[in-house]
């Protein structure tokens, strides 16, 4: 259980600035909710491979053509995106804690190192299919966490030239720790989040297991290392 008392509600924080600032904005609607009931329906179909299937599940491609979800990445992020990944997580009996971490896998490709500096490129987006809470494992986020924070040392290399353990952090000054928000998103909303924001999923405790849709998004502009893409995972995203 989350030893914060914080919940945000709906639409806490919601402008451009408010997410540049503290790193995640929402949770928002979908326009059409049920598009996130009829995606929980199907995934029981293809729940053997848990990423990459946007290019072939229709209802994965419904819910990312989403009115509202694609007016808050335009406002919010860009106008110009390429989804590279999109992955299911699931919370069911036995689940631990997701510790601490970030998801901004790489900067770009010509550059060896994370820019914590730069929030103009690398965005992340959560879709509850069913109720994420404390009970089935909410999200905790440090707000302000996906830019440098003094006495914060941040590992600057890129995903795929650290190992696996190293992408999970414990050692985030209390004074940050103390700022965790948890989010609750309720079944058909989505928080939209700088990707370098640090944030940590909680156990699993009781009721139906919980899956949650997320999606990552560089800026055009980005490119991206040869490592982390594959021509059945690029996706081209405009408004």
């Amino acid at each position: 259980m989350s030893t914060t008392d914080a919940t945000l509600p709906a639409g806490f924080y919601s402008t451009k600035s408010d997410f540049d600032r503290y790193g995640f904005a929402g949770p928002f609607p979908l326009d059409d909710r049920r598009l996130a009931a009829r995606l929980m329906g199907q995934f029981p179909h293809f729940a053997d491979r848990l990423y990459g299937r946007h290019r072939d599940v229709a209802a994965i491609r419904e819910v990312l053509n989403d009115t509202n979800l694609r007016r808050k990445l335009t406002e919010l992020c860009s106008g110009n995106l390429v989804l590279w990944r999109t992955n299911f997580f699931i919370k069911m009996p036995g689940s631990d804690e997701i510790g601490w971490h970030h998801d901004k896998h790489f900067q770009s490709a010509e550059s060896g190192q994370i820019d914590f500096n730069e929030i103009r490129s690398h965005f992340s987006v959560c879709l509850a299919l069913g109720d994420m809470n404390e009970k089935n494992g909410s999200l905790e986020v440090i707000p302000g966490s996906h830019l440098e924070l003094p006495g914060f040392q941040r590992d600057t290399r890129p995903y795929y030239s650290r190992p696996i353990d190293d992408h999970f952090v414990d050692t985030i000054p209390d004074v940050y720790l103390q700022q965790r928000r948890s989010v609750s998103i309720q079944s058909g909303e989505f928080l939209v989040f700088h990707s370098a924001l640090m944030h940590r999923s909680l156990p699993y405790e009781s009721g139906p297991p919980r899956v949650s849709f997320v999606s990552r998004f560089v800026d055009n502009s980005v490119s991206i290392p040869e490592s982390m893409k594959s021509k059945l995972s690029l996706l081209r995203f405009q408004p």
